[in-house]
């Protein structure tokens, strides 16, 4: 008999919402029923999933468990909603609230993992929500027009690895690529999602043909990095008149990180690409491209962002 355990950290609460999202298919019929019955919901900001607070408020909680609780053939703490909601809200620090924004991503969430509408009938106005503190981070890399191509690259590459040089960098964060002086322009160039953790590496002889030197070096720890390029970019240091860029050319000691590469299927690339254009978070026309949503989500949302990266890589 399974025993039910409720959740006492953050890191618990978002493996849980993303093992929701990863099982749901496999359980079409519970989930559903799942989701027509929840109220109070729990969003993963970073990666726009939500997750039914009743089920992601319990410690590795599965489906198979879950049922099992419905039919009450557990033990350890009582299978109750308010149980998770309060485990949930002392977890994370916040407590649910209406929200008409959050409202509004639920339903496109729920037509992507189910592809129908099952809130049909369903009184919306009852929903709660619990976002959880977003774990991304952003960063600026700078890159040396006389070590390495980037603009080239850019094109020519999907993925490519960045060394780290011992900076905190994860999985899911996001980047700026910034190009030191070329032809009297600096600035960036390009963005870009982190796909793996750092770990030592060698370089991609697909990469190699963007170096301007030969001095490759042996493993280092690297980052698998999607390449994305908006519209927007490049964004020219003297061309810009916000303030942002003139603010963080001041604290440009970026590490001049050396681009290496490693390949990955355009399966994976294309995976990445859709999270990083979910997170955007914008709305206003289908026809907007994933790269452009990322370069809208990096200038008009994340300005102070990236100034604090700037200050981090430093």
């Amino acid at each position: 008999m399974p025993t039910l355990r409720l959740i006492e950290s953050l890191p618990e609460l978002r493996d849980n919402v993303a093992r929701f999202n990863r099982d749901a298919s496999a359980w079409i019929d519970l989930s559903r029923q799942l989701v027509r019955q929840t109220t109070y919901w729990v969003f993963d900001s970073d990666e726009r999933l939500f997750g039914p607070s009743k089920f992601v408020g319990f410690k590795s909680m599965i489906f198979p468990t879950y049922k099992a609780g419905m039919a009450g053939e557990t033990d350890g703490e009582k299978f109750d909603g308010f149980s998770t909601r309060t485990a949930i809200e002392q977890a994370v620090g916040q407590s649910f609230e209406l929200s008409e924004g959050a409202s509004r991503e639920l339903r496109a969430w729920e037509e992507l993992l189910f592809g129908t509408n099952i809130f049909e009938g369903i009184d919306q106005l009852k929903w709660r929500f619990l976002s959880m503190p977003s774990s991304r981070r952003y960063w600026a890399f700078f890159a040396d027009p006389k070590i390495y191509d980037i603009e080239t690259a850019l094109n020519g590459l999907d993925v490519d690895t960045w060394t780290t040089k011992g900076k905190d960098v994860k999985r899911g964060d996001l980047i700026i690529f910034w190009r030191g002086l070329k032809n009297e322009h600096r600035g960036i160039v390009g963005l870009g999602e982190v796909l793996t953790d750092p770990e030592s590496m060698l370089p991609l002889n697909a990469s190699k043909s963007y170096f301007l030197t030969e001095d490759f070096k042996g493993p280092e720890d690297r980052i698998l990095v999607a390449y994305y390029q908006p519209p927007r970019i490049p964004l020219w240091l003297d061309d810009d008149t916000s303030g942002v860029l003139g603010e963080a050319k001041c604290r440009q000691s970026a590490r001049r990180n050396r681009f290496q590469g490693r390949s990955r299927t355009m399966e994976s690339s294309s995976r990445s690409r859709r999270r990083l254009a979910r997170s955007a978070q914008v709305r206003d026309s289908r026809r907007t491209s994933d790269r452009a949503r990322a370069g809208l989500y990096f200038f008009a949302n994340r300005a102070a962002s990236y100034r604090a990266s700037c200050n981090a890589t430093g």
